[in-house]
């Protein structure tokens, strides 16, 4: 499942391990930095960051902790992949 939660903030809902995750996250956080953007004749670079949160709890606490791991991508540097 994925859904927008505000601005450019968005959710994946997924099974499976952490580890599973962390390499999907870090395919799309590479693939989106290589695929440039075409826009009113200019080219533009995308980048991302990505936090995954797991755990057997409930989604809005999962959903706090990805805040917190994505709060430390940035704070790391940005474009980058972080677990919490």
């Amino acid at each position: 499942m994925c859904a927008r939660i505000g601005g450019e903030e968005f959710v994946i809902l997924l099974s499976g391990s952490t580890q599973a995750a962390v390499t999907l996250a870090e395919k799309m956080r590479s693939e989106l930095e290589s695929t440039p953007v075409l826009f009113g004749g200019e080219q533009f670079v995308v980048t991302g960051s990505f936090s995954i949160a797991s755990g057997d709890t409930e989604v809005d606490e999962l959903i706090k902790r990805a805040d917190a791991a994505m709060y430390r991508a940035k704070q790391a540097g940005r474009t980058r992949v972080s677990t919490g």
